[in-house]
């Protein structure tokens, strides 16, 4: 215990001489980068919060319309999403779940965590999230959405594979209807050479 306190208080001395000497010299490298760093915050801080602005008034404006509960809903979900904000279940990073109890080597999300994805990337956590211990945690079946599909299963992918199947079925009819009528000219003529056949398409 006496050494984590030692530590701790080594640390926060630290933190103290780094503060100092980027605030006594603004020239160096380490201040110029804390300053950066600095002034990026307060900038999406203040763009943040016209965002914010601007989506309360759209709010506003759909409740005085008498906009419907399931629109309203609807709109905070893309005002969060272009927030980047969205829910994780993600036990990978358990520093972002409160473990309530159970017994088990694995982890069962019980509440999804509230993060924040970064324009840069970063994902920070907003809300924690709840999740236990168990033994054999539970298998949910992966169920693809509409993202997930490729091209192939867009409309207008199928349409492009309907005439590729209709063309190809025209084009073989008429090859047939064709070595028909030479098989039945050759066998009328009594003739043993076989008529050349000659088909362009395209």
């Amino acid at each position: 215990m006496g050494n984590r306190r030692n530590i701790q208080a080594i640390w926060m001395l630290l933190e103290r001489i780094d503060a100092g000497l980027i605030t006594r010299d603004p020239g160096t490298a380490r201040s110029a980068e804390a300053y950066d760093g600095l002034r990026k915050q307060l900038n999406q801080a203040s763009k943040n919060r016209r965002i914010h602005v601007s989506h309360l008034l759209s709010l506003s404006d759909s409740i005085d319309r008498g906009a419907e509960y399931q629109l309203v809903k609807d709109r905070v979900a893309d005002f969060l999403a272009e927030l980047g904000v969205s829910h994780s279940s993600d036990l990978s990073r358990p520093d972002f779940f409160e473990i309530k109890g159970g017994s088990g080597d694995f982890l069962e999300c019980l509440v999804p965590a509230i993060v924040e994805t970064m324009d840069d990337g970063t994902v920070s956590l907003v809300r924690l999230g709840v999740a236990e211990r168990t033994a054999n945690p539970a298998f949910t079946p992966y169920k693809p959405s509409v993202s997930d599909h490729g091209s192939d299963d867009e409309p207008e992918s199928r349409g492009v594979k309907i005439a590729v199947g209709i063309t190809i079925a025209i084009v073989g009819f008429f090859l047939g209807w064709v070595i028909a009528a030479n098989t039945q000219d050759t066998s009328s003529s009594g003739s043993n050479e076989r008529p050349a056949l000659i088909v362009e398409i395209g």
